[in-house]
């Protein structure tokens, strides 16, 4: 029987967010948390108390008194965290504000991630999903997360398991999000089709493009990657769309030019008066722009929303 993981009372720290001045605190004076002891007296904690202990620091984040909870079973501590998270409103906190330090998130996804500990990034995003908005979410969290993680298999820090892992569970939040925008009764102008052409299957840009739409709470419809050109036509004529954004991973393109500019031309022919951008196919003479407008980068996409 495989035995259960343990933790040093620095390591269920880093994987909770509670200080180590904090841990001793709630086990001394309010008997939270028991931890046994190893041969030399250190605290060793198991996953139980790990999962206790950061549904503890999220309650006691968001307002509640550790007294209050003292008492409380994990199930009763779950049912809580529960109930939080489907009521707490969002609101517009930076990273750099007070309850939440982007180097301590980081820390604490990054081993996390080490371990193969995904609850644990499940969890950490289900919290910050509470307190940044959608453009923090961006710009603060997604982007620079996935660059690092990219950064770091390609030093061989992480491997590509690993990498699949966060992405797949990235991936299943962003899908939430964008999901919950099919309600949107925004009176905004703008109504976004956006999606990725056959042969092209990079969504991520695509997925925090949405991001940015909805904070600026713009209508969009989010068709998925790999999409015949003259399906994504039909959709923006028939949902009535203002503008269509299409992204485009530079090195499927270069790979296949002449599928994808077929396709461009597709779109160009069939969509008169619509505002067509492709992000991630800067301007260049290696390809016809046409109706086109080339953004390079998510930070341009934000840049030119601004200006809408």
């Amino acid at each position: 029987m495989k035995s259960e993981a343990k933790y040093s009372i620095q390591m269920a720290s880093k994987l909770t967010g509670v200080g180590i001045h904090t841990l001793r605190k709630w086990e001394s004076r309010y008997n939270l948390i028991n931890p046994i002891r190893d041969e030399g007296g250190r605290r060793v904690y198991n996953e139980t108390e790990i999962e206790k202990l950061q549904i503890l620091h999220e309650l006691t984040t968001l307002g509640e008194s550790i007294g209050h909870l003292k008492n409380r079973n994990l199930e009763e501590l779950k049912e809580m965290s529960k109930k939080i998270l489907q009521t707490t409103p969002k609101k517009s906190v930076s990273f750099e504000g007070p309850k939440v330090k982007l180097e301590e998130v980081f820390v604490n996804l990054l081993m996390a991630l080490q371990h193969y500990k995904l609850d644990i990034i499940s969890h950490e995003l289900a919290k910050l999903n509470l307190i940044l908005n959608r453009k923090e979410m961006a710009f603060n969290l997604f982007l620079p997360l996935l660059r690092e993680v990219g950064k770091r298999v390609y030093q061989g820090s992480l491997s590509l398991t690993q990498e699949l892992a966060i992405n797949s569970i990235v991936r299943i939040y962003l899908t939430k999000i964008i999901n919950q925008n099919l309600s949107n009764k925004s009176k905004s102008p703008h109504n976004i089709i956006v999606a990725s052409l056959e042969g092209d299957i990079n969504d991520f840009s695509l997925l925090i493009s949405c991001l940015l739409f909805e904070h600026y709470q713009m209508k969009f419809y989010y068709l998925g990657t790999n999409v015949p050109a003259e399906a994504i036509a039909e959709a923006a004529k028939a949902l009535k769309s203002t503008k269509l954004l299409l992204g485009v991973d530079l090195s499927q393109y270069n790979s296949n030019k002449k599928l994808f500019d077929g396709q461009f031309n597709t779109l160009s022919k069939s969509l008169k008066g619509i505002s067509m951008m492709r992000l991630g196919l800067g301007p260049s003479k290696d390809h016809n722009q046409g109706p086109f407008q080339d953004l390079i980068s998510i930070e341009d996409l934000d840049k030119k929303i601004m200006k809408w």
